[in-house]
């Protein structure tokens, strides 16, 4: 076994150890670790399981449904704690209960509804939005969801 650059080369017919016990290597491969990390869903944000949270996320629209909006994400603030999180690259796709009037490339400040973290609210798969907010000075930019 050759270990260079983050990779594990073996050779075949080569003792290998591993959880199971020694065993002989069939395959020669090369796995570079940081390439599985980097490639690895990231959270978008961190809390502790099972407390409360909501999101203040800023972003672009990129794709809106009546029952979805998808946003291009540039800042995230979580609360409780007020940790503010720019120049992210992400989209998020979050869950609406009415129809949204927004358009694609318009700029909005989205706030979530109150939930419990879970991994896939952390990981933003499970988001529902509670208020909207145009970032364009206009009458009524604001709209509450309920």
């Amino acid at each position: 076994m050759v270990v260079s650059a983050g990779c594990v080369h073996t050779v075949t017919g080569s003792p290998v150890a591993s959880s199971s016990g020694v065993g002989v290597a069939s395959v020669t491969c090369c796995v570079n670790p940081l390439s599985v990390l980097q490639s690895a869903q990231h959270l978008l944000f961190f809390a502790k399981l099972g407390s409360p949270f909501a999101l203040a996320l800023t972003g672009t629209v990129v794709d809106t449904s009546t029952t979805s909006l998808t946003l291009q994400l540039a800042t995230l603030q979580s609360f409780p704690g007020s940790k503010t999180l720019k120049g992210l690259t992400q989209q998020v796709t979050l869950a609406t209960p009415t129809p949204l009037d927004v358009s694609s490339g318009e700029s909005l400040t989205v706030w979530t509804q109150p939930a419990l973290a879970t991994l896939k609210t952390m990981l933003g798969q499970t988001l529902s939005v509670a208020l909207v907010s145009a970032q364009k000075s206009s009458p009524g930019a604001s709209r509450r969801m309920r």
